[in-house]
């Protein structure tokens, strides 16, 4: 009998256990652009910021001085084509920017804004380190 009753409450409290929780956890994941840090240097020397920027003597626009040249570049390699008003906005620019940039190592600084500037001297890189 009291080994009936202990087999009994034995099966009594296997079915009160907690059930086995089983979840997944989805954790977002933190967005990291490792062109970060060349982008805005090149941005400060390019406009200091300045959304509006425009050089005549050049024809170049927005915060990244965008160039007619390089557009026309740009939609050769992705088949998009802005305008230059188009580069008066700045996620635009970055686009563009980013574009040529990810060509190069994330931390090869130099070869990014060399290729941007479409610089021969260390001139414009020494300008662009003084802002990393």
């Amino acid at each position: 009998m009291r080994i009936t009753l202990i087999i009994i409450l034995l099966f009594i409290s296997i079915r009160l256990m907690a059930p086995e929780v089983k979840t997944l956890v989805i954790v977002k994941a933190k967005n990291i652009n490792p062109y970060t840090r060349i982008l805005k240097a090149c941005i400060e020397v390019e406009s200091n910021g300045n959304v509006f920027a425009y050089n005549p003597r050049e024809n170049a626009v927005g915060i990244l001085q965008i160039r007619p040249i390089k557009l026309e570049q740009y939609f050769i390699e992705t088949g998009v084509r802005y305008s230059l008003k188009d580069c008066f906005n700045p996620a635009i620019s970055k686009r563009i920017f980013l574009h040529f940039a990810c060509q190069f190592r994330a931390d090869d600084y130099k070869a990014i804004s060399k290729d941007w500037n479409k610089s021969k001297t260390d001139t414009y890189w020494n300008k662009v380190k003084s802002k990393l």
